[in-house]
């Protein structure tokens, strides 16, 4: 059995080293991001010439170098090639101008970096107001050098020198960028200029940039001046915008698209949408999308608007606009539409609609008058018992006499979930809770344990007719606490096999009591599941979870690539720590003139660099350890006590190397001492086939017997 244990071990020694390689790959790179944060360049320089990966664990090295604006950095960066990250060095010339460091800047600008750094950072010095820092670097930037980032650093704060750059330049400039940019940061002055500049030049600029805005292009995306467009309404200037649309007539969008785009900002720039209305005047016709957006949105000003100027049209679209009204809490708008014939009620599903705009705007004024104007039909109440809302479903079925059973139980779910007891309370129990609506089952678990509810849980679990996708989807919710669980095993409700889903949520936890738990209760971990499991334990940082995993011999990919992955790209410290201490305990450290250290010492037990230790690892321990059990008052405890570097003891060690029997000679040791719960409190159970437990208790049983005889045999006096 030892010797099948050991060559089993031995096969898996490329895996420990691919492992153990990915481990200290994963070190090296958490300690680049540490080096850059601390700024400690030597270091730095070190771990990068020795294969460490910035962008490992979100990029936290180059984030690092968002706050960073030292000569030291620039020096340093210099010497750091990181592949797809161009010019990383100028990093910290960039955040110097933010932060108006001349030295940094100084040193930069003497080292000739290029007009795209350089411009990028006169825009960063100006935009952050550091102006000694903008002089600086429009000394060693040329006008005929300066990028599109450096004119428009100009537009903005050096107006007089935006002039004398585009001269120098003959006026070779992206004016189309310069306007776009300028309405993005709502820059009227710098929008009036370049928007000037932009009608002017036109000619100079790409005639693509000026093709009519109507339609898309499948692979490039909006048309420009369709973006463009958006972008000047948001501005809210309305002299911009008119100028705007006087200069490019032929290329922007249709007029029903801005009305549109002109409702959605109609509550935060409320003179838009009449004054859009006056400019383009758009066919009544066009208007309905416009129309449906206010219903959407409850933009009562825009309703409004329509209904006064656009009434006929406002006729033929009365749903949308009535549902604006409500809006109102007082309902008066609505109400005089109705009622001086403006706009008229809708019939049938439609007027569901309007009850369900009335509930969900809280308008009691509107609902009554719906009531009064509108009387309830059966068929009414089903579409407000199948929205997805749940104030309307709610009051279909409470208010309105509606089918509790509706849309799978909705009411009662969604009730649960918000907490409204009032109205669970009220729930029919006449059958088993639909589950169907398997995403809003698992979210209403989710609250009832986020609440701490216990007892409700135990009642949905219980009362609910479970289908495969609800079931697995609460299960997955159950898992973050233990006395869910328990609740779960109760009703039976435990599945016969993890799912590698299950994986997340379990590693979230930690999740080695959790998959012991499940073990205990009957769910099987299968190999493929346990594989992803432990890639999953590393990815989320779980010791726990790793060492079981490793405690019983699972999940251990046969490919190390799978794992190793997973350690350089997500892994933090502990998970690191747990693959180590895991994965090195089962490591063969040959050691010369061991025998001979054990024969001469007394000594054997003092720490992580021991005699026992290196004995241990070196599959030599059998007669270091008949020399110190020899020892008076030796303690079998040091066997767990000593430890290497990683954390494992002596024991463990022994078991992982298929030696546990080690200990058990000379036997005499264990003659006052239970050696078989010694093994199985201090080892992993999958260490224990090494020891014949039944034999060796037969064994010191028979010792002890043997012992007692001689000490009670009769004596002559």
């Amino acid at each position: 059995m030892e010797d099948d244990f050991n060559k089993v071990a031995e096969d898996r020694a490329a895996w420990r080293k691919s492992v153990l390689a990915a481990v200290d790959q994963a070190r090296r790179n958490h300690g680049f991001a540490e080096a850059m944060a601390n700024q400690d360049w030597p270091r730095a320089i070190d771990l990068h010439k020795a294969g460490a990966d910035p962008r490992h664990s979100d990029s936290k090295a180059l984030k690092a170098l968002s706050a960073i604006d030292s000569v030291a950095a620039m020096q340093a960066l210099a010497q750091i090639d990181v592949p797809g990250v161009s010019r990383l060095g100028d990093t910290p010339f960039l955040v110097a101008a933010k932060k108006g460091n001349l030295a940094t800047l100084k040193y930069g600008v003497d080292s000739e970096l290029p007009p795209e750094t350089l411009s990028s950072a006169l825009y960063l010095a100006l935009d952050n107001k550091q102006e000694d820092a903008g002089d600086l670097l429009l000394e060693y930037l040329p006008y005929k050098d300066m990028t599109e980032a450096g004119l428009f650093a100009l537009l903005r704060y050096r107006p007089a020198l935006y002039e004398e750059a585009l001269t120098a330049r003959d006026n070779k400039a992206d004016f189309f960028a310069h306007f776009y940019s300028a309405c993005n940061v709502k820059d009227e002055a710098a929008m009036a200029v370049s928007l000037e500049k932009l009608d002017t030049y036109r000619h100079k600029l790409p005639p693509y940039l000026f093709s009519p805005g109507e339609y898309f292009n499948d692979f490039m995306g909006p048309p420009p001046m369709m973006e463009l467009m958006v972008q000047v309404m948001e501005t809210g200037k309305l002299d911009i915008i008119d100028r705007f649309i006087d200069a490019f007539p032929d290329s922007l969008p249709p007029p029903y698209l801005v009305m549109i785009w002109a409702t959605n900002l109609s509550q935060h720039l409320p003179d838009l949408l009449p004054h859009l209305a006056e400019k383009l005047q758009p066919e009544p016709v066009h208007l309905a999308g416009a129309m449906r957006n206010a219903g959407s949105g409850g933009d009562v000003a825009a309703a409004k608007f329509f209904i006064e100027n656009y009434t006929a049209e406002a006729r033929k679209n009365a749903l949308p606009l009535l549902r604006a009204l409500m809006a109102e809490p007082d309902a008066v708008a609505f109400i005089n539409a109705v009622e001086e014939k403006l706009l008229p009620l809708p019939v049938e599903k439609e007027a569901a609609q309007l009850y369900a705009a009335a509930i969900t705007r809280d308008n009691n004024n509107a609902l009554q008058y719906l009531l009064d104007k509108i009387p309830l039909t059966p068929e009414i109440t089903k579409e407000l018992q199948d929205s997805h809302d749940y104030a309307v479903q709610r009051h279909a079925v409470v208010e309105f006499g509606g089918d509790w059973h509706a849309k799978d139980d909705a009411v009662f779910w969604k009730g649960l979930e918000k907490n409204d007891a009032e109205t669970t309370v009220l729930f029919p129990r006449d059958k088993k809770l639909s589950t169907a609506s398997a995403w809003l089952v698992e979210s209403t678990v989710k609250a009832v344990l986020a609440r701490g509810d216990f007892a409700q849980l135990d009642d949905i679990i219980a009362n609910a007719d479970w289908t495969k996708d609800a079931r697995e989807r609460v299960f997955k919710t159950l898992l973050q606490s233990q006395a869910a669980l328990d609740i779960a095993a109760k009703h039976s409700f435990l599945p016969e096999a993890l799912r590698t889903a299950d994986m997340y949520d379990i590693a979230a936890h930690d999740g080695g009591g959790t998959l012991q738990w499940l073990a205990d209760h009957g769910v099987e971990l299968t190999d493929k599941v346990a594989e992803e499991g432990l890639k999953i334990a590393v990815q989320r940082n779980a010791p726990g979870m790793i060492g079981y995993m490793f405690a019983n011999d699972i999940g251990r990919p046969k490919d190390p690539r799978d794992i190793a992955l997973a350690l350089t790209s997500l892994a933090g410290e502990p998970a690191l720590q747990a693959m180590e201490k895991w994965v090195t305990r089962e490591e063969l450290k040959p050691a010369n003139g061991i025998a001979a250290e054990i024969s001469a010492a007394t000594a054997f037990f003092d720490g992580a660099e021991s005699l026992a230790v290196r004995a241990a690892y070196a599959n030599q321990f059998a007669p270091l350890m008949q020399k110190a059990a020899a020892q008076a008052g030796f303690d079998p405890a040091v066997l767990v006590s000593t430890k290497d570097a990683h954390g494992n003891s002596v024991l463990e060690i022994l078991g992982a190397h298929g030696k546990l029997n080690d200990i058990l000679d000379p036997a005499s040791l264990w003659r006052d001492r239970d050696a078989v719960a010694f093994i199985k409190d201090n080892t992993p159970a999958m260490y224990h086939e090494q020891v014949d437990f039944s034999a060796l208790k037969a064994q010191l049983d028979l010792l002890r017997l043997s012992e007692r005889s001689r000490n009670d045999r009769f004596r002559l006096k």
